[in-house]
């Protein structure tokens, strides 16, 4: 018998499995909204003093790095809400296949609701939506190049792309 597991662990699980549905929507979303986005206007925009559009033009000099940020964090994410879907089934008792079970899931949850959909939002509006996470991305870019994750994927990606 499965001994009670505590609803703040519940809570837990279930919020983890959400934030990094969350963050694989934004990072999904933001990557098809910068490759739509409109550069003159960002050029535009840069020049009459928007802040987010002056970050947002000095990240897209080094797309590289710009584009590893990106890749880096829709791959957390989706690590983040598959694990943690899968500790959610674990917890309920489903130890043989929850494999299975978390592969439907999550696979089912990423698909739509972190990747075609923000996609698709992201690609109708990216003028008004990329602007707002410029934060969310520096953030990202200041915290991957301080663990290291950055500087790594972008010596592999040069590397790889080297001919």
């Amino acid at each position: 018998m499965i001994a009670a597991i505590p609803a703040a662990d519940w809570a837990l699980w279930i919020a983890l499995a959400f934030a990094g549905l969350v963050c694989s929507a934004l990072y999904s979303g933001t990557e098809m909204g910068i490759y739509v986005l409109n550069k003159m206007r960002l050029d535009l925009r840069a020049e009459a003093g928007s802040t987010p559009a002056r970050v947002l033009r000095r990240m897209l000099r080094k797309f590289d790095a710009l584009l590893a940020v990106l890749l880096i964090g829709t791959n957390l994410a989706t690590y983040l809400t598959t694990f943690a879907i899968s500790v959610l089934f674990v917890m309920g008792g489903v130890t043989a296949g929850s494999e299975w079970y978390t592969l439907a899931v999550a696979t089912a949850l990423l698909f739509v609701f972190g990747e075609s959909v923000p996609k698709n939002i992201f690609q109708r509006s990216p003028e008004r939506l990329v602007y707002r996470l410029v934060w969310f991305l520096k953030g990202s870019m200041a915290l991957f190049r301080w663990c290291g994750l950055l500087g790594l994927v972008r010596l592999v990606g040069s590397a790889v792309t080297r001919t």
